[in-house]
């Protein structure tokens, strides 16, 4: 290695180490007024960070001065070419950030950290080369082909903007007025009562008056919430900074120019499959916004990509429509909480219906009155609302649509859609896996490219299911969007040729795609509470795809079982010693009388199956019942899935008994169905081991972990029928907080949850994960705790809950895989 490799190679990190002397409250405010709060919070969070990186030795050593400087103390270390480290930036560098909210929203937007903060020896920040992969002006210049038609606004958009926009401010002027005229009630209310007091005093009146004048403000105080309510937020996206990716700001400026629309003000990105335009800060802001969702530069070619942001910056030529739909969305809202939410405030005055306090009880009948019938009114505004403003919306979007067919083509717009969608599908797979990921504490570093990895493996059977979806769907008066089927169709009837041709893959106008990707998986992961940093992110590359891994396991059983699949006890393995005494006929000869037993009783198997599996939801259904029952509780008998046909405890347990004792039944006379299964898969991975056609040693870590798994069956449903009871407990004592009865049958319950994760934990800790290198299958479980003291019962239960989910995926993991080994023997031999 040369001394010009060498210099790269430091970094400082800080692993939370004041200098002696400095006060601490003070060295927080330095950061906080040099980096910004969020910066100062990630970085005095308790862990090691990493505040810069890719530095020379002189560089590494002059920063560490200026940190001790700020009374931080940190380590000049060598860097790690295999970290995957991010370096994230905050708002007052010229680099990408995190969008800031309007100013009356800031005070909740999350702020990435910037731990590249300090200048370099000429003052400024160092700017990585471009990359060699990006496209060159030339390229883009030479996609243009021809002069694209700019379209004229069409007449239906013409048509309803300016009504739809005059009827939309007639409905919040219309709550303001009942706003209003409540204000007046209670004002009214108070001058009268009192006066009607004054002339006749006495305890009756006293208590109408104010009983009345609570209600009435009670109810005035409901109606303003809607007004000051703060819009709930999503992950926020991250600022792109023209110097950093110029590729991707000269194209978005050639479209702009192409279709006379404005340029946009700032460009974000997000973790979305999406793209949206958008006024910077309300409807009476002049800037504009562009969001990009990250997966459409990962999943789209430029073609599309072109399309898509063609669509979109038609929307910047809707100016007044723009700021029409901003103040219809606003209004929904406002509406939808007005008539649909209950929150604290709500309940603070069922409270005062409990009180024995006669002017509170008073009042907070008047308020629901006034409130109940407040929002059956505003659930006719809120209806009227929704159809006026989709009705724009719907033109909007066909608005949009013209300047897309007139750049990329009528051709382009269909595939343009059907990508869309793919990668719309490829995004709820990825989020329904790093959901599942949860469980084991996984985190993936890059959300976006996992979201276009899943839409690219697509079958071609998923993929039909997904577009035979779009091509039944029709739009309804309550959509804001068009359907994909109406949206192609006008753009075939357009039939217009495209004026920009590229289908180079849309990422290559990125330099630092990845480090984007990085940027806004961690805003998604903050955006769900969830407090991470690049260093506790799995590299994608590593990341077990769980949903990938339970997909082909699943694949493999039913390939293995076919329709007997199903069997709910753990197979019984034969040991490797007992099987080493028969010859390789006499394991053929075995194997091919045991699946033919296994085809004649096929039939009887399933059915006994079927009616163990009613008989123990039944179970479940009639011991939640007899909970409720016994604790006085009127029970509905067709709330459950299957109805019930008794609420007298008696009955209800001598239901039970009778569930019980089939379930035994059906259970005892399917274990024959399980031996063969298990003596089938046995011999199996027998006949695979003795003709190496898998490493042993796999063999071998999946029979013990199978082992180990079925060993903790009577714990785990002990665990789950824990878990039953403490969450009928949790909402009885919801209802009932004094009642000691169930406060000490819950603690009991809470003990013994505790006891069975415990053991559990135990039982696997010393057991290797076949998946796994250097892991146990503890370490699947959800991390234990470790905290002072007990866990909460909530915090408690949902961990029991995540680790029966994580057992059983295990389980299934274990024996797809051994179903797979055992397959591909038999087909052999």
């Amino acid at each position: 290695m040369d001394e010009s490799t060498q210099e790269n190679t430091f970094r400082l990190v800080f692993d939370g180490r004041l200098v002696p002397g400095r006060n601490p409250v003070e060295i927080e405010a330095d950061f906080t007024r040099r980096f910004g709060e969020a910066t100062t919070k990630t970085v005095f969070s308790g862990k090691s960070v990493t505040l810069n990186r890719n530095l020379s030795r002189d560089d590494a050593q002059k920063k560490q001065r200026i940190f001790e400087q700020l009374g931080v103390v940190v380590q000049v270390v060598p860097a790690s070419p295999a970290a995957a480290e991010l370096t994230l930036v905050d708002a007052p560098a010229a680099q990408e950030t995190p969008a800031q909210p309007p100013p009356s929203q800031q005070e909740a937007a999350p702020q990435e950290a910037d731990f590249g903060v300090l200048p370099d020896r000429s003052g400024t920040r160092r700017t990585k080369a471009g990359s060699p992969n990006t496209y060159s002006q030339a390229e883009l210049a030479d996609a243009f082909k021809n002069t694209t038609e700019i379209p004229s606004a069409s007449r239906n958009y013409l048509a309803k903007l300016i009504p739809v926009t005059a009827l939309m401010l007639l409905l919040p002027v219309t709550y303001v007025a009942i706003t209003l005229l409540s204000a007046a009630g209670t004002l009214w209310v108070a001058v009268e009562g009192l006066s009607w007091f004054a002339d006749r005093p006495g305890y009756g009146r006293l208590i109408g008056v104010s009983a009345s004048l609570l209600g009435m403000l009670l109810l005035t105080v409901f109606l303003l919430r809607p007004l000051v309510a703060r819009i709930d937020r999503g992950p926020q996206p991250v600022r792109l900074d023209p110097s950093r990716e110029p590729v991707l700001f000269d194209l978005v400026e050639r479209i702009t120019d192409a279709i006379g629309a404005p340029m946009p003000d700032e460009i974000l990105v997000d973790s979305e499959a999406n793209a949206s335009a958008h006024l910077t800060r309300g409807a009476f802001s002049k800037g504009l916004t562009l969001t990009i969702g990250m997966p459409l530069l990962y999943g789209l070619d430029m073609q599309s990509l072109t399309g898509v942001l063609a669509h979109e910056f038609g929307h910047f030529t809707q100016r007044v429509g723009m700021r029409s739909s901003t103040l219809v969305h606003q209004i929904n809202y406002w509406f939808h909480r007005q008539v649909h939410e209950r929150d604290s405030w709500d309940r603070f005055v069922d409270k005062w219906l409990e009180t024995e306090n006669v002017i509170l009880t008073l009042a907070a009948i008047i308020a629901q009155l006034g409130s109940f019938l407040v929002r059956l009114l505003l659930q006719l505004l809120s209806t009227l609302a929704s159809l006026f403003s989709y009705s724009l919306s719907r033109e909007m979007e066909f608005d949009a649509d013209r300047y897309e067919i007139n750049l990329v083509g009528s051709a382009a717009y269909e595939k343009t859609a059907e990508g869309m969608r793919m990668l719309g599908a490829g995004h709820q797979v990825a989020v329904a896996d790093l959901s599942l990921a949860f469980d084991s504490d996984k985190k993936v570093d890059n959300l976006p490219r996992l979201a276009a990895l899943k839409a690219s493996r697509f079958t071609d059977r998923e993929r039909m299911e997904i577009m035979s979806y779009v091509e039944e769907t029709n739009s309804s008066v309550f959509d804001t969007h068009p359907s994909d089927k109406e949206r192609i169709r006008k753009a075939m009837e357009a039939n217009t040729e495209a004026s920009f041709s590229h289908t180079g893959p849309a990422e290559k106008l990125l330099r630092e795609p990845d480090r984007l990707g990085k940027l806004v998986t961690l805003q998604w992961y903050r955006s769900l509470g969830i407090h991470v940093t690049s260093d506790d992110l799995t590299p994608l590359e590593e990341f077990a795809s769980e949903t990938d891994l339970l997909k082909t396991a699943d694949q493999s059983m039913h390939a293995y079982f076919g329709d007997l699949t199903m069997a709910p006890q753990y197979l019984p393995l034969a040991t490797t010693s007992a099987l080493a005494k028969l010859d390789h006929a006499q394991l053929v000869a075995t194997l091919e009388g045991i699946k033919e037993k296994l085809r004649v009783g096929k039939t009887d198997f399933m059915l006994l199956h079927k009616r163990m599996s009613e008989d123990t939801e039944y179970q479940v259904y009639y011991r939640q019942a007899l909970f409720w029952r016994r604790a006085n509780f009127e029970i509905d008998l067709h709330a459950y899935r299957l109805p019930l046909t008794t609420n007298h405890v008696p009955e209800i347990t001598e239901k039970l008994a009778e569930y019980k004792a089939s379930e035994d039944e059906s259970r005892a006379a399917l274990r024959r169905c399980v031996e063969l299964q298990g003596q089938r898969l046995s011999i199996g991975l027998e006949i695979a081991r003795r003709n190496s056609k898998v490493d042993e040693s796999e063999l071998e870590r999946l029979r013990r972990a199978y082992s180990a798994l079925a060993a903790t069956e009577a714990d785990v449903t002990k665990l789950r029928e824990c878990g039953e009871r403490i969450d009928l407990l949790l909402q009885v004592l919801d209802a009932l907080p004094e009642e000691q009865k169930f406060q000490r049958q819950l603690n009991s319950d809470s003990s013994t949850n505790e006891q069975l994760q415990r053991r559990i934990r135990a039982s696997l800790g010393t057991v290797a994960d076949p998946f796994a290198k250097d892991a146990s299958l503890g370490d699947v479980l959800p991390n234990d705790y470790d905290g002072p003291g007990e866990r909460e019962t909530l915090t408690a239960l949902n961990d029991a809950a995540r680790i029966i989910r994580s057992l059983e995926r295990t389980t299934d993991k274990v024996l797809g895989r051994m179903s797979e080994i055992a397959l591909v023997a038999e087909h052999l031999h």
